[in-house]
């Protein structure tokens, strides 16, 4: 206890601590435990409380609030101590916290006035950091983004690159939809670099009219998701119609002129035309075997037969792609598409009621034998080869199967080729 007490009066808290602590050990004290409280009290007071005030009037406060933590941890281990935190500490911090917040937030006002975005931002940034309910610092916050952008739209709209202008524009809007004229500038923007297309199926020779309907509505639903504002689709209905009133066949040998006549008819300042080349479509079924089974799940359930088979599957599908000019007549581009399903198919039928058929085998059907088996497990195996029929048209399959990546490669296309003739 004598070195604790040098220790203490020499400042030397921790150690002291430690020296009183050794001898608490040793024989548990009532003069042992209060000499170690107060040597803890000058520890919480030296390394904590101190540094604490002097970090938050630095404005350091994630220094403050990190060691306000550490001290909460030291307190806590020491329980037996009773020990207490300085008294005022954390309501004094939350008042320099509250000060420093609306001194931020007044530098923040003046920035933004004198037109220094950055940083407003920045002292936003750590407002709402330690105040995130303080609704006012986020509407600045927001401002500081949406003013310079507002700025750098307008710019870009006068200097005539829509796309630039339409992107400051977006951002602008999904932080506040109704900010001054953001939504008619944009309206305005789309409308002047609007570009109209055309979708027209041409009829093959190939194809029966029902499969090249059915590719002609996945293309155009597929065109429909362009991730671009400023191309619109044409309604198809309305462009087939008026080619049908002019009663043009569109073969293969079509009359582009009519085409684009069509097209002018429409309002489209581009047509695409869509076309089936080539179609490869072969289906062969063969005999897999008999199986066997239990209608349930023991060898004490019926037995029962049923049949299982495979099918081998190839379709090929070309498909050419042609966009035409409906002013100049000019063909813009062209590309060629194909499109390949090579499956494997093994399915099972049966006589009744296939959803009660467990899997199994049996020697014998009416005698029974060790060699008798019911593959519990592959029940939902054996229930997917019942369900797994092929479909009758294929070809719809494979039109489907591949609208996605065809339809993602001619959106990429067209936007590659019309994105900077005529949006700026």
């Amino acid at each position: 206890m004598t070195e604790g007490q040098e220790l203490y009066g020499a400042k030397m808290y921790t150690q002291s601590y430690l020296k009183y602590e050794q001898a608490y050990g040793i024989k548990k004290t009532t003069s042992a435990l209060i000499a170690m409280r107060q040597s803890a009290e000058e520890i919480v007071r030296e390394r904590y409380d101190l540094p604490i005030r002097m970090k938050a009037s630095q404005e350091d406060f994630d220094g403050a609030f990190s060691l306000l933590s550490e001290m909460d941890q030291f307190i806590r281990e020491r329980h037996h101590l009773e020990l207490k935190e300085p008294i005022g500490l954390r309501d004094w911090l939350g008042q320099m916290l509250v000060r420093a917040v609306d001194q931020w937030y007044s530098q923040a006002q003046k920035k933004v006035l004198d037109g220094d975005y950055d940083g407003a931002t920045d002292l936003m940034t750590r407002i709402l950091k330690y105040a995130p309910q303080k609704k006012e610092a986020t509407y600045l916050y927001n401002m500081c983004r949406i003013l310079p952008a507002y700025e750098l739209g307008k710019k870009a709209e006068g200097q005539g690159r829509l796309r630039d202008a339409i992107e400051q524009y977006n951002f602008i809007l999904d932080l506040d939809p109704v900010f001054k004229d953001v939504s008619e500038r944009r309206k305005k923007v789309i409308e002047k670099g609007r570009v109209r297309i055309a979708y027209v199926q041409v009829n093959s020779q190939k194809v029966d009219d029902k499969k090249e309907k059915e590719f002609g509505a996945v293309m155009c639903q597929e065109l429909l998701k362009m991730d671009n504002p400023f191309f619109s689709l044409i309604d198809r209905e309305n462009t087939e119609k008026l080619l049908d009133e002019q009663r043009m066949s569109m073969t293969g040998l079509m009359d582009e002129g009519k085409v684009i006549e069509a097209g002018k008819l429409v309002g489209a300042e581009y047509i695409l035309l869509g076309e089936v080349l080539d179609v490869y479509d072969d289906q062969k079924h063969y005999d897999s075997g008999e199986g066997r089974g239990y209608l349930g799940r023991t060898k004490d359930s019926k037995k029962v037969r049923f049949q299982y088979w495979k099918e081998v599957y190839k379709c090929q599908l070309r498909m050419r792609f042609t966009l035409l000019n409906s002013e100049t007549g000019e063909t813009v581009h062209t590309f060629i598409e194909d499109a390949i399903l090579d499956n494997v198919l093994n399915w099972a039928t049966c006589t009744g009621d296939c959803s009660r058929i467990f899997p199994g085998n049996w020697r014998w059907e009416l005698l029974d034998s060790d060699q008798d088996v019911v593959d519990a497990d592959g029940y939902f195996e054996l229930q997917e080869k019942f369900n797994n029929k092929p479909t009758s048209d294929r070809l719809k399959t494979l039109i489907l199967g591949n609208a996605g990546h065809v339809g993602g490669k001619l959106t990429n296309e067209i936007e590659a080729v019309l994105e900077y003739k005529l949006v700026p």
